[in-house]
C-alpha cells in the first residue's frame, strides 16, 4: 500500500514559477509526485513509499527553493488515488 501526501500551498501571484521548481526537482530526485498550479494553488502530491526518494526531494527542496513572499498557508492531508503527472518548465 503506498502512502500518499497532498499539499495544497497558497501563492499569493499569478506566476506559475514555484511549480515548475518543484517539478525540476520532483524529476531530479525521481520521486513519484506531481505538482500543478491552479486558482493561485501550488498542488503538491508525493508518493511516501520510497523514503529515500523522499528525503532526496526534501533535501533538495530545502537547498534550492528560497522561501517566498508569495507563498501562503500549506494544507498537508493524506489521499488516495493515482497521482496525476503534470509538467511545468520554470
Amino acid at each position: 500500500m503506498s502512502i500518499k501526501i497532498r499539499q495544497v500551498i497558497e501563492f499569493n501571484s499569478d506566476f506559475q514559477y514555484f511549480a515548475g521548481f518543484l517539478n525540476h526537482i520532483i524529476q531530479q530526485s525521481s520521486i513519484n509526485a506531481s505538482v500543478r498550479f491552479q486558482n493561485r494553488k501550488v498542488i503538491l502530491e508525493i508518493d511516501e513509499t520510497d523514503k529515500d526518494k523522499v528525503q532526496k526531494f526534501s533535501d533538495e527542496v530545502t537547498k534550492y527553493l528560497p522561501h517566498s513572499i508569495f507563498l501562503g498557508k500549506i494544507e498537508t492531508s493524506n489521499f488516495d488515488g493515482d497521482l496525476e503527472k503534470h509538467s511545468y518548465i520554470s
